[in-house]
């Protein structure tokens, strides 16, 4: 796998940026940064497909980390530095100039992000201020459409912006001739292409899920030449693939958060109690301390149905999981039957065939023993007839010689 070619990915620091040092803290204010333009996402129904796909992937994929995350797709992406613009009396005039990109999908990962702001951009410098100048782990992601390819130097210009952005993934998706992987990891300072084994197959350890192309035949051309239809999968670390993420996520989301409000309602049901047992001890009339016990009897009992609610929930997930399990087992053994089925009748097909071939060559060495008979009774036919005819001459001879004596006497 290409994971043991690049183990870890190097961390970087703020000296490890791509940029030149410049005053960041001050200079991105320096900009405007829109946040749309009058161009469409993407270019056709395939690749707007594929990109909202993978935006939701990545996004419900994000959403179960334990960190706060950036992510987008089609959303402006910004980054500034200082150049060298002119010469003017012998010296270099420098000027902050501002780098914009519009990745089909980009995620960043960094305690500094505020996942719940959902900020319209990604703005490298206003990051880095909030983190105190450490970079976050950033990722970009492009669907190339045919546009792309007649335009060669609009993929130059892509790579050199998420170069000097300092990403530390790029996640290439070729589209032609067939759906295809490019994937660049950031070494030594600089993104470097991957060289892996499958190139319809790529595990992304920076996220811990994996990506795979399927490839169907629906149909055949004229010239009889195959139709294919691929379509881009994503696989969770335990192989399950991602299906519909919307839903899933929600739902995660929804139990998360009833989780929650049951553990806060079970924190302060506790506390309640123990100002309760406190309030006890103070207590010193014995109706009061009676209608207390009462009141944590029922507090009591409100924690069991909580708990019992809690286990009622985990068991229902527990239930799910094992009916996905169950129709995923179904789903193979059908298969698997499917294909002794078909091997069955190519076997009894290769039988039939193979009898056919023995009647076949039985009839030819039947053949053969008839013309051999036919040579026997011919030859047969042949040494009577030399005998017969030995016999007449050897009369003719004796014959021949009586002949002789009688005209002798």
């Amino acid at each position: 796998m290409q994971l043991d070619l690049f183990p870890t990915y190097p961390r970087l620091s703020l000296a490890d940026l791509p940029t030149p040092a410049h005053d960041w803290r001050q200079d991105w204010k320096l900009f405007d940064y829109p946040t749309e333009d009058d161009k469409n996402m993407a270019q056709s129904k395939k690749q707007a497909d594929t990109i909202v796909y993978l935006n939701s992937v990545l996004d419900a994929v994000l959403a179960g980390m334990k960190q706060n995350y950036f992510i987008g797709a089609d959303v402006f992406v910004y980054f500034s530095r200082k150049e060298r613009v002119k010469k003017e009396a012998g010296k270099y005039v420098y000027q902050t100039v501002q780098y914009q990109g519009s990745p089909d999908i980009f995620l960043a990962m960094g305690n500094a992000l505020k996942t719940d702001d959902e900020p319209e951009s990604f703005i490298l410098e206003k990051v880095l201020m909030q983190s105190e100048g450490i970079p976050p782990r950033m990722v970009a992601v492009e669907i190339l459409s045919k546009s792309n390819y007649k335009n060669k130097d609009d993929q130059k210009t892509r790579f050199k912006f998420y170069n000097e952005l300092g990403v530390d993934e790029y996640i290439v998706v070729h589209t032609k001739p067939e759906m295809t992987f490019e994937v660049y990891w950031r070494l030594g300072g600089t993104l470097q292409s991957v060289m892996f084994y499958e190139k319809h197959k790529y595990d992304c350890p920076l996220l811990d899920i994996g990506f795979q192309i399927e490839t169907k035949i629906k149909g055949k051309t004229k010239k009889g030449k195959d139709i294919l239809k691929q379509t881009l999968l994503a696989f969770a670390s335990d192989g399950s693939k991602f299906n519909n993420y919307g839903t899933e996520r929600e739902i995660r989301i929804e139990a998360e958060a009833k989780l929650e409000g049951i553990a806060k309602e079970l924190q302060d049901t506790k506390e309640a109690l123990t100002e309760e047992q406190r309030a006890l001890r103070e207590a010193e009339n014995e109706r009061e301390l009676e209608r207390i016990e009462e009141e944590r009897a029922r507090k009591e009992e409100a924690v069991a149905l909580l708990e019992a609610e809690k286990a009622r929930i985990e068991a229902e997930k527990s239930r799910i999981e094992a009916e996905k399990a169950h129709i995923e087992a179904q789903k193979a053994r059908t298969e698997e039957e499917k294909a002794r089925k078909e091997a069955e009748k190519r076997a009894k097909k290769a039988e039939k065939a193979h009898l056919e071939e023995q009647k076949a060559r039985m009839e030819e060495q039947k053949a053969r023993m008839e013309e051999q008979k036919a040579r026997i009774e011919e030859q047969k036919a042949r040494l009577e007839a030399e005998a017969r005819l030995r016999l007449v001459l050897l009369e003719m001879a004796e014959l021949r010689g009586t002949l002789q004596k009688e005209e002798t006497y």
